[in-house]
């Protein structure tokens, strides 16, 4: 299962207090809308989890049946996100998030040497294919 989406940062809802706008508290955790109202760009962090939460959905179908406020995309400190079972990439550029989720179908035990070598694993596919999407859908926004 691999999923993906692209959202647009400004069909974002709009509003004073995210907290009490409906696409907001129907579509994030307390703790994601926490987190995004403290970074600068706080619409553009909304739509890259969006996007990621999007993907997840796409990537594995039984998470069709949760609200999106029920899929906590966690960072961890140096702020990647992390989704139990899913290796995930988020990224913005200019107007548009984009995000990548890959199902992770086994663990196995590696060691970080073997990890940073494995062409073959979801990280390393995560790393290589959102930001071509990126690029693409920059390209795409220049050309319509």
């Amino acid at each position: 299962g691999t999923g993906h989406d692209i959202e647009k940062i400004e069909k974002m809802a709009r509003g004073d207090d995210f907290r009490n706008v409906a696409f907001y508290f129907m579509n994030f955790t307390p703790d994601e809308i926490s987190s995004c109202v403290v970074m600068p760009r706080p619409y553009a962090s909304f739509a890259g989890l969006f996007a990621a939460t999007e993907a997840i959905v796409k990537a594995d179908n039984l998470y069709r049946e949760f609200s999106f406020d029920k899929i906590f995309i966690e960072h961890l400190p140096g702020g990647k996100p992390v989704f139990g079972g899913f290796s995930i990439s988020i990224a913005h550029a200019q107007n548009i998030a984009v995000a990548v989720a890959i199902k992770n179908m086994a663990v196995k035990e590696v060691s970080p040497q073997m990890e940073s070598t494995n062409n073959n694993s979801p990280a390393f596919l995560v790393s290589v294919i959102a930001p071509v999407i990126a690029f693409i859908a920059i390209c795409s926004g220049l050309i319509t």
